[in-house]
């Protein structure tokens, strides 16, 4: 499949994807059995995220924001589209999937594989700030807004307006995905339990 990556960290990816198909091909000295997989992690998300500073899942630092300000900020073109968001994978499920993947008796002629990590279900921006405003007022009975700034996304040339997983997703290698309104849960609950409350 012949991709056009929109910005340099997903043509990053896709080089290397390359890179290795190419190169598998040489490894004469790997063993006939030796399979090598490359995995495309889509948006992961968990509860130990704190440390990643900027870096974090969008949805841990809407999160934080829910906590520290009790509004989630989003950047237009973000608010009210149904149709920009994101394939959100819970960490556990990615975790389980690589186990179970490296541990099957997969047979393939192919010396390098390709797998999309996602749970293959989409998720707008808006409903996943929705399931924050509701998590967090179950878990604390207070009232998170969301607001919307109108600054504009630095480069929508290289903003992805949609990513969904397509492919061995979590659901089709053996079990079924967590859902995003559970996992925010459970970071929601992680968070309480960090603060003591």
């Amino acid at each position: 499949m012949d991709l056009k990556p929109v910005n340099v960290y997903g043509l990053s990816k896709y080089e290397i994807d390359k890179f290795m198909i190419r190169e598998s091909e040489k490894m004469i000295f790997l063993p006939n059995n030796v399979l090598i997989k490359g995995y495309r992690f889509h948006n992961v998300y968990g509860e130990k995220e704190s440390h990643k500073g900027s870096m974090k899942s969008i949805v841990h630092q809407w999160i934080d924001q829910a906590f520290d300000n009790q509004n989630i900020v989003m950047h237009y073109p973000l608010i009210e589209d149904n149709h920009t968001g994101r394939d959100f994978i819970y960490v556990n499920d990615v975790c389980n999937l690589i186990i179970n993947d490296i541990l099957s008796e997969e047979k393939n002629e192919l010396r390098y594989q390709i797998k999309d990590v996602g749970s293959g279900i989409f998720t707008s921006f808006y409903h996943a700030a929705l399931f924050i405003q509701e998590a967090v007022k179950a878990y604390t009975k207070r009232f998170v807004t969301i607001s919307w700034s109108n600054v504009p996304i630095k480069s929508l040339k290289e903003f992805q307006f949609y990513t969904q997983a397509y492919g061995p997703h979590v659901e089709e290698m053996g079990f079924k995905p967590t859902s995003l309104n559970k996992g925010i849960n459970n970071i929601v609950k992680f968070k309480l339990k960090g603060l003591g409350l």
